[in-house]
């Protein structure tokens, strides 16, 4: 078990920049390690609380949020519309 704050096993200084067009379908799996929790968030954009991020329909119950708690030894997957509301740009993600 470790500790360290990595993206892709990778230090944030040395992290992914993910790149996507807008209306392009992304997933992110997010998987915890060791004895912290961490509140995932994409700047710009939403997603559902549910097992997929999408929403199923205009009658779909599930919340829609922009930041989700993970905590140790724990993982969440979701999925979202690059720019959908929001448009082109360069969009940060942290936890």
């Amino acid at each position: 078990v470790f500790n360290d704050m990595t993206i892709n096993n990778k230090a944030e200084h040395n992290s992914t920049n993910f790149e996507a067009t807008v209306g392009d379908r992304l997933e992110v799996v997010m998987i915890t390690h060791g004895e912290y929790y961490h509140t995932f968030h994409i700047h710009g954009h939403r997603w559902a609380d549910n097992r997929t991020g999408i929403l199923t329909g205009p009658d779909d119950p599930s919340r829609v949020i922009d930041n989700k708690i993970c905590g140790p030894a724990d993982s969440f997957g979701l999925q979202f519309i690059a720019g959908e509301r929001v448009g082109a740009g360069a969009w940060m993600y942290h936890c």
